[in-house]
């Protein structure tokens, strides 16, 4: 099998993938929810609580004043500290990198490039 078929092939199962809709007050996109406590800790993450999920599979409200804990706890059954122990660097970076925009850009918002750019940073070696 050639390189470029193998790449077409994670392109087909990339294109699978569940996804869901980034609740946001700007520009429409969309991340994997394959994973998705990894999902909702990076859209948390990004949105700092005011991002969302919205699908069929997994609907994350937005999670501003407070609510986050008892959220997690509802729907993951551990606290947020729990669930980022839980949630590997590595699982977190491939959830950040799903960010998908859906169309044009129309924001000077681009939390798109943030969550590939927080991607970035989980990925490099922690120093000593």
């Amino acid at each position: 099998m050639s390189i470029g078929s193998e790449d077409s092939m994670a392109t087909a199962e990339a294109a699978h993938e569940p996804r869901g809709e980034i609740v946001n007050p700007s520009d429409r996109a969309t991340v994997s929810i394959a994973d998705p406590e990894a999902a909702c800790l990076a859209v948390l993450w990004v949105g700092r609580g005011a991002y969302g999920i919205k699908s069929d599979e997994l609907e994350m409200p937005l999670l501003i004043e407070g609510r986050i804990n008892h959220w997690i706890r509802q729907r993951f059954g551990c606290s947020l500290e729990e669930l980022l122990d839980r949630v590997s660097r590595s699982r977190l970076s491939s959830a950040l990198r799903t960010f998908r925009l859906e169309g044009e850009r129309t924001s000077l918002n681009d939390f798109v490039a943030r969550a590939h750019a927080l991607a970035e940073k989980l990925e490099r070696p922690c120093s000593a």
